[in-house]
């Protein structure tokens, strides 16, 4: 007496959300550092495993409390962001997401400015310096690259599975 096998039909995976800067009221290549650096938060913030919905809510609750610059989240205390990401929903990762945020906007404002068209035009120059020299390219801008998706802004701009770049920079 033999039990039958039922094989399960494989399930489809749900095909994720993409997002456009414009998705979002943002011009990351001509609206300057200011919707640059949204755009950058908003990458930041959909680089967790989280819903995108989760992550776009958040998002506006950082814009609507003018915590749209390096400056302002660095400014605001760990646990005001925690707060705040608790908000939006992100309770599983509301710690290390406010750690990250903190290290990255510290990074960002001794490193470049505070500006990531400064980051982004000396990634260029050190790529060129580096490649003429055969030196390793230059080092991510947060302390976990997995957390800080522009890297490879200017190489791979279509690299992430839920944002995408303006069709004209593709």
């Amino acid at each position: 007496m033999t039990k039958e096998t039922r094989i399960k039909p494989a399930r489809t995976p749900k095909p994720k959300p993409v997002h456009h800067a414009e998705d979002f009221g943002l011009d990351p290549v001509g609206g300057g550092d200011d919707d640059l650096f949204r755009w950058f938060l908003l990458s930041y913030l959909f680089g967790k495993p989280i819903q995108s919905a989760v992550a776009a809510r958040t998002w506006r609750l950082f814009i609507d409390r003018g915590l749209d610059t390096p400056w302002a989240i660095l400014e605001t205390s760990h646990r005001k962001l925690v707060e705040l990401l608790d908000e939006g929903r992100y309770t599983r990762y509301d710690e290390t997401t406010a750690r990250g945020l903190r290290i990255c906007m510290g990074q960002l404002i001794d490193d470049y400015e505070g500006s990531l068209l400064l980051m982004y035009e000396s990634s260029r120059n050190d790529s060129r310096r580096s490649m003429a020299s055969g030196q390793k390219p230059p080092k991510y801008l947060c302390a976990k690259p997995k957390n800080c998706s522009l890297g490879e802004w200017n190489s791979k701009p279509h690299q992430s599975p839920q944002l995408r770049p303006p069709a004209h920079l593709l």
